[in-house]
């Protein structure tokens, strides 16, 4: 019997819980070396990510994947001064970054691995997809993770503390920090379906969470791109740059929000005027302290500045 998406987390526990390894299938056993091929060449991936380059003026291209980046600043930067993020002008790179990423790639292999042993069909692996708007010449262009029953996934990582906002809170224009679901709806419009939904998978203990997107009304792609490209033709034209996104007003000063403090363009947006300490083990910004931040910093470990400043 053909199963429905709706069911999906239900199947994937069941089959984790009495999967019976004494009995292995053939299609079991071809999905393991499918699975295993996938996660070889992804481990070659992890030794070979290069860097950013600059982007040339007449390239109009965006990746579904930037489609949602809070701050059109912050992609302006990584496109025509990715310089701008790399030493002196801010913090090296962690040496173990890459990992980080392909742990995400891991994942998502392993949740369409466990789809497939649950009975439920999967297809169009990193489809590509492309949408194009020629009233503004500039296009979006990506792979989509995949389908499950016709439904359009895309699955997402996340840390204990996320997964469990999710989890709890669904992901809407309020929570979504980073732009997640203009990229999935970004996929949806390119690939002509609205049946769309997110995998969430807990990076700490493997739990999975579906958000289904499917009656919710497709973000203004089109909208979303115009805007992209003026604010790129605007910069190159005039080297004008977007608003920074708004810093937060606490007891402390002037903070800079969460998305802003992973950005690797912080010290150049601001030029230079940013602070760093550990705070709990997170990062936290300032760009102006009160008396009462000089207190709460004390003792805190400070965030290197880079040497350009």
């Amino acid at each position: 019997m053909k199963k429905s998406f709706s069911t999906l987390q239900h199947d994937i526990v069941r089959t984790l819980r009495d999967h019976d390894l004494e009995v292995v299938g053939t299609e079991t056993a071809r999905n393991v070396v499918n699975l295993a091929k996938s996660l070889s060449l992804h481990s070659l991936d992890l030794l070979k990510r290069e860097p950013w380059g600059k982007k040339d003026a007449g390239n109009r291209m965006i990746r579904f994947s930037e489609l949602g980046t809070p701050c059109t600043r912050q992609l302006l930067y990584k496109w025509y001064h990715p310089s701008y993020g790399t030493p002196p002008m801010a913090e090296p790179d962690d040496p173990y970054l890459p990992i980080k990423f392909t742990y995400g790639d891991y994942i998502e292999e392993l949740v369409f691995f466990l789809a497939k042993e649950a009975g439920h069909e999967v297809s169009d692996r990193q489809k590509k997809v492309k949408s194009v708007f020629p009233s503004t010449e500039w296009y979006v262009e990506g792979s989509m993770d995949g389908k499950i029953d016709g439904v359009l996934v895309d699955v997402k990582s996340a840390a204990d503390m996320s997964f469990k906002k999710y989890q709890r809170m669904g992901l809407d224009e309020e929570n979504d920090s980073f732009g997640y679901r203009w990229q999935l709806d970004g996929y949806s419009y390119a690939d002509g379906t609205t049946e769309r939904a997110f995998l969430f998978t807990n990076k700490h203990d493997g739990h999975i969470h579906v958000i289904d997107r499917s009656d919710t009304e497709l973000l203004p792609i089109g909208g979303r791109v115009s805007l992209i490209g003026l604010r790129a033709e605007e910069f190159l034209d005039k080297g004008t740059l977007p608003e920074r996104i708004p810093t937060k007003k606490t007891v402390n000063g002037e903070e800079l929000p969460m998305v802003c403090s992973y950005c690797k363009f912080k010290w150049a947006c601001y030029e230079g005027n940013v602070t760093g300490y550990i705070s709990s083990g997170r990062p936290i910004y300032f760009v102006t302290k009160t008396p009462k931040g000089e207190s709460f910093v004390e003792g805190k470990t400070k965030i290197r500045t880079p040497e350009a400043y």
